[in-house]
């Protein structure tokens, strides 16, 4: 439910500042709708390669790990 509910604000914030039209501007620089796709791809590979850290198979194993 949380996973809908935010992505249902996540939209509508979009669509209510114009963020998807061909193109807008911020501050003093005009920004095309491929610059806001790439810019939100960069964030979610940031994002998501910080955490794959996390992940048992990317961390070396160390002396202390639980063995059963």
């Amino acid at each position: 439910m949380i996973g809908t509910a935010s992505g249902r604000l996540v939209v509508s914030f979009l669509l209510g500042h114009g963020i998807l039209s061909s193109s807008w501007q911020y501050w003093n620089i005009k920004v095309s709708l491929f610059q806001t796709i790439f810019l939100f791809c960069s964030g979610i590979a940031l994002f998501s390669l910080t955490l794959v850290f996390c992940l048992p198979s990317v961390v070396p194993k160390h002396e202390d790990y639980y063995d059963p």
